[in-house]
C-alpha cells in the first residue's frame, strides 16, 4: 500500500470518528435537555449495540483476510527466496566439483 492510500485511509477513519462524536455529542445533549424520551433513549443505545457488534464482526472479518493474504504474500516470497538460495547452491556446486 502507497503513501497516498494510507493517507486516505486515515482521513476517511478520521472523519468516520469526528461523526461518531458528533452524534453521540448530539444525543447527550437531547438528553440533558431532555429532548428525548426514555423509550427513544433505549432504542437508541441498542441500535448503537447493535452498530458496534456488527463493527466488531466485519473488523474481525477484515482482520482475518488481511492475516490470510499477508500469509500468501510471505510463503511466495520466502518460497522465491529458497528457489534462489537453492539455485546459487547448485551453481556453486555446479562451479567446483570439490565441494
Amino acid at each position: 500500500m502507497d503513501t497516498e492510500s494510507r493517507l486516505q485511509k486515515m482521513e476517511a477513519q478520521v472523519h468516520q470518528a469526528r461523526t461518531r462524536m458528533w452524534i453521540v455529542l448530539l444525543v447527550v445533549l437531547a438528553l440533558c435537555l431532555d429532548l428525548l424520551p426514555a423509550s427513544a433513549l433505549h432504542a437508541i443505545l441498542i441500535a448503537f449495540a447493535l452498530i458496534a457488534m456488527v463493527y466488531l464482526v466485519v473488523s474481525a472479518i477484515s482482520g482475518l483476510r488481511q492475516l490470510r493474504t499477508s500469509r500468501a504474500a510471505n510463503a511466495q516470497r520466502l518460497d522465491k527466496i529458497l528457489r534462489e538460495v537453492i539455485a546459487e547452491r547448485t551453481e556453486d556446486r555446479g562451479q567446483d566439483p570439490g565441494l
